[in-house]
């Protein structure tokens, strides 16, 4: 065969020398008769990628859009309308190396039943079974534009062919024409990072989970599944290459302006270089709080402060897609967008209740108050006594039982104690705080009540001995009922297209029994013999398990392992642990949420968000 490609090739063309003309680039991307997808191909191939295109075997180098389109406009040998030419009497373009994005393998031929499979982990020698001369065949008879045909150098009577009902790409020995479909291929792409649409089928090509080439795939926008990567052999490395450019540092992101949180509020956004404010309102205008941080590329690092109750946290924002999202840490809202500024907009905070000074203790809290889950509580307070206890209270059943008392005292709107149970003579500290007119246990063991109320109508009957018939229900309380309820929200990161997301929320109930000693009772809502399992795409991939377990308090513990695959079919490669660790604990009546993010190296991720609710069973 003669080497039509040489003068094609040669650095001094017109090819390499002159810029590509842009009206051409875009029709060598539109298919005149048949409906094509276009496919955003617009970066070079990722830097570890690079190596396996430059080994020392033979010199490489990637098929660029210029050269396709050059070769397109060049004259075909003349025939008739109505019959096809053979493939080899279009426009040679080279020898090349294929290999796919999909699974990171070179394409080549020589297997059972004739089959093209993407397998060797190496760049095919020249001559070998892994080189292909790719052919353009636009304009011969038969054929349309971006029409290309590929036969085997080893054996230049084989050429790549999809048959009839089948999808499955051949190199066969059949005469390939440029008006026979089954041999010639559509192609679109760019910077060697290509797509091939069979002729027979109009479906693209992508590696199957056997390696083998296939025709089956009906919509070409999905990651890394039908691109190639085309490597020529044998051209000469220009003598004189031009230096690069240096790298332009990063252009800081713009996020100035009004945002809205996904829950509520807006917030006022202000950025001067690296650092970064974000002034919070609630939705009737009021200021709510400040969060302050550090730019780093698309990540910015912070703490804020409530204004009215000066409660603080931490967290880490993202900004990507239009959109700033929460990536750790505590805030009220997960993701903000932008947003018009709010008409009712106040400078100063104006907090609903004004809190009581440190320093000055509530004025009266005698009388009945009522728990926020069972009994009565009658409550006795003195003038307050440095070192002295000033405060009782004596919790009844709703039948006006005794239950319990607490003896304590007061400091400026806290109230530190000891309580001791009636009836089987427990006991155990707490802490209480006065906030909007309610009593609010702040710390301290295991209790029916998280909160207090004043209330007019109290048990009319007390019982002031402890009646065993009819003990403390915290004392009957031998079961925990916990529900675990999780939310998977997967990003399947792609390079060359938009991301494909997911998400999927599960939900389990046990009932576990408290233990009669000090030791703890073990159980789990996804064990790790059978893990929780969601796929994106098909191909990014979380697994995650669980182990939950209570104390004789019925306290419940929650610890969790995720982790993130990637590759085809959901079976791919492991690319990131969260390794096992306790999230969570929470008491009788309370429910506890816990956020898991796992990033990764590879671009995807996953987030996990836990809400344990624990209730005491009687």
């Amino acid at each position: 065969m003669a080497n039509t490609s040489a003068n094609y090739l040669d650095k001094a063309s017109p090819i390499f020398s002159a810029k590509p003309n842009v009206a051409s680039q875009q029709t060598f991307f539109n298919h005149p008769s048949k409906p094509t997808h276009s496919l955003p191909f617009k970066h070079q191939p990722k830097a570890n990628d690079m190596p396996l295109l430059k080994q020392a075997r033979t010199a490489t180098s990637t098929l660029t859009a210029s050269a396709l389109m050059a070769a397109a406009s060049l004259q075909a040998p003349s025939a008739s309308a109505n019959n096809g030419v053979n493939c080899e009497n279009g426009r040679s373009l080279g020898q090349f190396v294929i290999k796919s994005k999909l699974n990171d393998r070179y394409v080549s031929g020589g297997h059972h039943n004739d089959a093209l499979k993407a397998k060797l982990r190496n760049q095919p020698a020249p001559g070998s079974e892994g080189v292909f001369e790719l052919f353009d065949v636009s304009n011969l008879p038969g054929a349309s534009r971006n029409t290309f045909a590929l036969r085997s150098v080893k054996n230049p009577n084989k050429w790549w062919r999809v048959k009839n009902n089948n999808e499955t790409v051949l190199l066969d020995s059949y005469q390939c024409k440029s008006n026979r479909e089954s041999t010639t291929f559509i192609a679109t792409g760019l910077g060697g990072q290509m797509a091939l649409q069979s002729r027979k089928n109009d479906k693209w090509l992508k590696v199957n989970n056997d390696e083998r080439l296939k025709a089956s795939v009906d919509n070409p926008n999905r990651r890394d599944k039908t691109i190639f990567l085309f490597s020529q052999l044998n051209q000469p490395a220009p003598p004189n290459p031009q230096p690069q450019p240096d790298p332009q540092p990063e252009q800081p992101i713009n996020l100035n302006g009004w945002w809205r949180g996904d829950r509520s509020g807006y917030y006022s956004i202000q950025t001067s270089g690296s650092n970064f404010q974000m002034k919070g309102f609630s939705n009737n205008g009021a200021a709510l709080n400040l969060f302050t941080g550090t730019i780093t590329g698309n990540r910015i690092t912070g703490s804020w402060k409530n204004f009215c109750d000066n409660r603080t946290g931490n967290a880490v924002l993202e900004f990507s897609n239009g959109q700033l999202r929460r990536m750790s840490g505590s805030t009220a809202n997960s993701q903000w967008s932008r947003s018009a500024r709010p008409s009712n907009v106040q400078a100063n905070p104006t907090c609903s209740t004004p809190q009581p000074p440190q320093d000055q203790t509530p004025k009266n809290l005698n009388g009945w108050w009522k728990g926020n889950n069972n009994g009565f509580y009658d409550i006795l307070q003195t003038q307050e006594i440095p070192g002295q206890n000033n405060f009782r209270m004596r919790g009844y059943s709703n039948s006006g039982q005794l239950l319990n008392t607490l003896i304590g005292r007061t400091s400026g709107n806290r109230i530190t104690g000891r309580w001791t149970n009636a009836c089987d003579q427990r006991t155990g500290n707490i802490t209480l705080e006065v906030r909007n007119g309610k009593l609010v246990k702040l710390s301290g063991s295991p209790t029916i009540n998280t909160s207090w109320s004043t209330t007019n109508n109290p048990p009319r009957a007390l019982k002031d001995s402890c009646n065993q018939g009819n003990p403390d229900p915290s004392n009957r309380a031998i079961k925990q009922v916990l529900r675990l309820t999780k939310t998977v929200y997967i990003v399947d990161h792609d390079s060359l297209s938009r991301n494909e997301t997911g998400q999927r929320t599960f939900s389990k109930t046990l009932q576990l029994q408290r233990p009669e000693n000090n030791g703890e009772r073990f159980s789990a809502f996804f064990p790790s013999s059978n893990k929780t399992r969601f796929c994106v795409d098909r191909e990014v991939r979380s697994d995650d398990w669980d182990k939950v377990w209570i104390d004789r308090n019925g306290n419940a513990n929650l610890g969790v392992e995720v982790k993130l695959y990637e590759g085809t079919s959901c079976r791919g490669r492991l690319i990131g642990t969260y390794m096992y660790r306790k999230i969570l604990t929470v008491a009788p009546g309370q429910t506890g949420r816990y956020e898991v993010p796992l990033p990764t190296n590879e671009g995807s991720s996953v987030r996990v968000t836990y809400t344990l609710s624990n209730r005491t069973a009687r």
